[in-house]
């Protein structure tokens, strides 16, 4: 870091409809890739544990609970990574589904914050989280 500045990297991983175990090895690959070239900041698309992509098979728990264990492998193989990583996934809350984005840093998981402003494409599948005291789901 110099004069006071670090590097963010914006990452765009191939990303497979509903494979979330290779959606992650493609996440975690990127980010070991990001910070070799000392990135200490990674941001990855919406929903790129999943794919945006899935339509109503964002309404099937096997997904959901896809996409929570792809993140938990994210977490786990990010212990070596010096960065703070941001990637996408839907997370079922009660009777809501949220598209959120869950915030890393070193294996571990920070936060995760639902999307506030829900556009009209995505009202179908996706709640917001606007009016909701705790933003973070996590």
């Amino acid at each position: 870091m110099k004069y006071g500045f670090i590097r963010v990297c914006s990452a765009t991983p191939n990303v497979f409809v509903a494979d979330c175990t290779k959606n992650a090895e493609e996440i975690v690959t990127l980010a070991k890739i990001a910070s070799m070239q000392k990135s200490k900041i990674i941001v990855f698309p919406e929903l790129s544990i999943t794919g945006c992509t899935c339509g109503d098979l964002f309404f099937q728990d096997k997904l959901l609970k896809s996409a929570i264990t792809g993140l938990e492998n994210i977490v786990e193989e990010s212990k070596e990574i010096n960065a703070l990583i941001a990637v996408g996934l839907p997370v079922k809350s009660e009777k809501s589904i949220f598209d959120c984005c869950a915030f890393i840093c070193r294996g571990e998981l920070l936060c995760i914050i639902p999307k506030m402003s829900i556009g009209v494409e995505q009202q179908r599948w996706f709640s917001s989280a606007a009016g909701i005291d705790n933003k973070a789901v996590y």
